[in-house]
């Protein structure tokens, strides 16, 4: 399967700090900027200040093309506010070539299969056939979302801008790497492995502690009636 295009990933992440007071323009100019470059704002949450003594902050998440997205980054950070500006790349070549290979084999067996079920002869070959083919046809389904979450990911470009007033309390969020990212969630799938195993068993430990409880009771009554 050829490759006929880029199939890299580019996110980043950007602390920008601006002047008091500008935050909200300040946020309808980078958002101006993606739709110029022909990209969309994924997400914006911005916290405007409910009196005098605070400050607005907030994030925008820009979605912007491949082509366009270091461009647009150099542009903010040459606005001079930028206190930070990190970017990444994932090569997802391989991750696109062994989805679609994997579609296309599927393909073929589904292809085979519709062939096969027009000479079936009985009704339970048919049945047997026609649930075959359901399933490949849910794989292909699967498969095919995740190729096109792959092109998504090397279409556009995920760009995080942090906005924060000069007064306002300097609020990092770090920009995760891939490696990082998995090894949390390792961590995080371990836990909620570990709690899972504690239900499990804290029921049973219960049940065991109150039998072990009443055959220490029965004996004691037991022994009690002996020595009388």
């Amino acid at each position: 399967i050829a490759i006929t295009q880029s199939h890299v990933s580019d996110t980043g992440a950007v602390d920008l700090v601006v002047p008091d007071g500008t935050l909200n323009n300040n946020a309808l100019q980078l958002t101006n900027w993606t739709i110029r470059d022909g990209g969309y704002v994924a997400s914006s949450q911005l916290t405007l200040p409910k009196s005098k003594h605070d400050h607005a902050y907030g994030t925008l998440v820009l979605d912007v093309p491949q082509n366009k997205f270091a461009g647009l980054a150099r542009q903010i950070q040459a606005t001079g506010f930028a206190r930070y500006l990190t970017l990444y790349a994932s090569d997802l070549s391989s991750q696109f070539v062994d989805l679609s290979a994997r579609i296309h084999a599927a393909q073929l067996s589904l292809r085979q299969y519709s062939v096969i079920i027009l000479r079936a002869t009985t009704v339970s070959d048919v049945l047997a056939v026609q649930s075959r083919i359901n399933d490949i046809q849910t794989t292909i389904q699967q498969l095919q979302g995740q190729l096109n979450l792959v092109n998504s990911q090397t279409t556009y470009g995920a760009l995080t801008v942090s906005l924060s007033e000069k007064g306002a309390p300097h609020v990092v969020k770090h920009h995760e790497s891939g490696p990082q990212r998995a090894l949390h969630a390792s961590i995080n799938g371990f836990l909620d492995g570990f709690n899972w195993l504690i239900r499990l068993i804290g029921p049973l430990l219960f049940g065991g502690l109150v039998v072990a409880g009443a055959l220490g009771l029965t004996r004691f009554i037991r022994r009690r009636r002996a020595s009388l």
